[in-house]
């Protein structure tokens, strides 16, 4: 393992480069469209800052089966939950975990689109608490989070505030769209956007844009660790597309198996019969 550690005032950040474990427990994924998520529910929130339509979507995982530390999303080989692929950049290899096309993003009248991809920003998050060394939350950002204690604890708070509001309003509804940015669920005035969950700290994951995933966990009363996980060949990242298709990707020296074309094959069999006609003529 290579560790780098990073020391601020009032707080202790760690982030950690290592080896990929494979994962024998997470399940392929599956948008859970029919409830709300549990109290520790992982769930992807999206806005539009310029037309406020925004929606939550339940991804069918809990906080403790993609716990980062316990390296279900950091996997070394492809198995039932991650594909190996062409990266979602278009650079390199990927073992990529798919969610498939999100539900606003798709049907007569879609919330979001290439149009407005300027203006859209999401993250996906996730939390438990239960005092120091207790409190955890996972999210997406584009810059390290913030570590202090307090803003851990509010953060924390936060997310399972809006799960409670999410669950009161619509609890037989894994998929909650609102296209006012008033609803006590919304992404837009809900309590997701307050505090140091604001638009400008965490809403920051822009379509088509990989985003790092970070784990945030309390040690003591003024101080938290911050890791964010990768292999040997880089950091692991959600990717929502403009089309949007969700994905967490890990980085693979691998190289993604590409289709043969119809062509080879006809080429192969025509190899194969000239070999079997030259083995006759032998033995004759």
């Amino acid at each position: 393992m290579m560790k780098l550690s990073l020391t601020s005032v009032g707080a202790a950040v760690g982030l950690a480069l290592i080896s990929a474990s494979a994962n024998a427990a997470l399940s392929p994924p599956a948008q859970n469209l029919t409830s709300a998520p549990g109290s520790t529910g992982l769930y992807l929130a999206v806005y539009d800052s310029a037309s406020n339509n925004n929606e939550i979507v339940n991804l069918g995982y809990s906080l403790s089966s993609v716990n980062l530390a316990s390296g279900n999303l950091t996997p070394n080989a492809a198995n039932s939950a991650f594909v190996q692929t062409t990266a979602p950049t278009g650079t390199g290899t990927v073992l990529q975990l798919n969610f498939g096309e999100i539900s606003g993003f798709t049907g007569a009248t879609p919330l979001f689109s290439s149009a407005n991809a300027a203006t859209t920003g999401f993250t996906v998050i996730a939390a438990t608490s239960g005092g120091a060394g207790q409190e955890e939350f996972l999210a997406t950002a584009s810059s390290t989070p913030p570590t202090a204690y307090s803003g851990v604890s509010g953060i924390v708070s936060n997310i399972q505030s809006e799960i409670a509001s999410w669950a009161a309003a619509a609890p037989n509804s894994g998929d909650l769209q609102d296209t006012t940015g008033t609803q006590t669920y919304s992404v837009q005035s809900g309590t997701l956007k307050s505090g140091q969950l604001s638009t400008g700290q965490f809403f920051n994951g822009s379509l088509n844009t990989a985003t790092s995933f970070y784990d945030v966990t309390t040690t003591s009363a003024h101080k938290a660790v911050v890791t964010a996980y990768a292999n040997a060949t880089g950091a692991g990242y959600w990717f929502l597309s403009s089309s949007g298709d969700l994905t967490y990707n890990v980085p693979t020296a691998g190289v993604a198996p590409v289709p043969l074309p119809a062509a080879v094959w006809l080429l192969g069999s025509g190899l194969l019969g000239l070999a079997g006609i030259g083995r006759r003529r032998v033995a004759a």
